[in-house]
């Protein structure tokens, strides 16, 4: 089978980029040909694919007519779209080819892709994207303070909507993603959920043994922004530690914008605090082994949260809110604490937090159940389950 794989970039730099760069060998390996298809912006860093592949193009105007004709020629069975920014491509692609479209994220049914109200401390919409979200983006604070911006992105996800009635299948990562796009219009029989699987680490081969002292340190990982949580992630620290009278280092792996409040917060409540920055996935990975929680405080609705995953594959619980997709993998009581609640707030994170942490026993129930629950997302059932659904729409067609 001939697969072409579209993305916006092609520098290994972000979530979407990592998967994909994991993921195609597995699909060389079992016999099928993949090609390229990025966006024509500059890349940065290690690319997603192989030096020496062949089938690699670009959306550049330039060379519209050229790739188009060349694309045309190859003939691929199935176009693999994860998110091209000009929604024109993955029309014309999908009129023309077989089409299984990821939706990583709310693309075609929020204008800023954020999917809440940060007016309202972060409440999530669940409206379907149309006119009526103009009129609530700058009251509700959807998105940023720019008419421009805000009339640019709706027409763009505007067309990505309309687009989700081309594609021959649609891939969302979580529960919560299919909901997302039922209501949207995406028939059950072209939905299909597929997980995700972590990258940069496997589950240690057994499970985890249970530990002799507390290490005492709380992990986050990931991209510093308000709708991380950061603005609440040492608030909680502070108050689980005044409940489990003892200490707790704040450990986090990862930059942004937020980086400077965080550090503000940490100083406010008297949280020791170690920032990283960005690490390799092998610092990462150890940091995990040496952390007795990972903490999630998303405030949106992640459409999946991988990073629960990667960190149960070496017995590391999590605490989080229950947003979006997360509930999928993180189960209250058994892989970590998930925080129920219609308004996330620092209190009941910090409360959960401690919880986890109380007592030696119950934690490594968090942590056998942590590892279990991330034996679950492996590549190959993803992969089986990729190529299953390329070989329907390819068929169908």
């Amino acid at each position: 089978m001939r697969i072409l794989i579209t993305n916006e970039s092609r520098s290994a730099a972000g979530g979407i980029e990592t998967y994909l760069k994991t993921l195609a060998p597995f699909l060389i390996e079992k016999g099928h040909e993949v090609g390229w298809l990025f966006g024509h912006s500059p890349s940065f860093g290690p690319l997603i694919c192989n030096e020496d592949a062949k089938k690699v193009w670009t959306t550049n105007p330039a060379t519209l007519e050229r790739v188009r004709a060349e694309i045309y020629e190859w003939q691929p069975n199935v176009i693999y779209a994860n998110g091209l920014h000009d929604p024109h491509w993955d029309t014309w692609l999908a009129k023309r080819y077989p089409t299984a479209y990821f939706a990583h994220g709310y693309f075609g049914t929020c204008i800023s892709g954020r999917k809440c109200h940060g007016a309202a401390g972060y409440e999530i919409c669940s409206r379907k994207l149309g006119p009526v979200c103009l009129l609530h983006y700058f009251p509700k604070r959807c998105g940023g303070r720019s008419p421009i911006r805000m009339v640019k992105d709706y027409r763009r996800e505007r067309h990505r909507q309309r687009n989700l009635q081309n594609f021959s299948a649609v891939l969302v990562a979580s529960n919560y993603m299919i909901k997302e796009y039922e209501r949207h219009g995406v028939a059950s029989d072209r939905l299909h959920i597929a997980p995700l699987f972590p990258t940069g680490i496997l589950p240690d081969p057994a499970p985890p043994v249970k530990r002799s002292i507390w290490t005492n340190r709380v992990l986050m990982v990931g991209r510093l922004t308000e709708l991380k949580g950061t603005s609440i992630a040492c608030e909680a620290v502070s108050l689980a530690a005044k409940i489990l009278a003892r200490t707790l280092t704040f450990v986090v792996t990862g930059d942004a914008p937020g980086r400077e409040r965080l550090e503000r917060e940490a100083s406010l409540h008297l949280v020791p605090v170690e920032m990283l920055g960005w690490t390799s996935s092998e610092r990462r990975n150890v940091e995990m082994r040496n952390a007795d929680a990972l903490l999630v405080p998303s405030l949106w609705p992640e459409p999946f949260g991988l990073v629960g995953v990667e960190a149960g594959c070496v017995g590391l619980p999590a605490v989080a809110f229950d947003v979006g997709g997360i509930g999928d993998w993180l189960k209250s009581g058994r892989s970590g604490e998930l925080v129920t609640t219609a308004r996330p707030n620092a209190t009941l994170l910090g409360e959960a937090l401690a919880k986890s942490l109380s007592n030696s026993d119950y934690h490594q129930q968090l942590r056998l159940g942590a590892w279990a629950v991330s034996c679950q997302f492996q590549i190959d059932h993803h992969v089986d389950q990729l190529i299953s659904i390329f070989a329907g729409v390819s068929n169908n067609k």
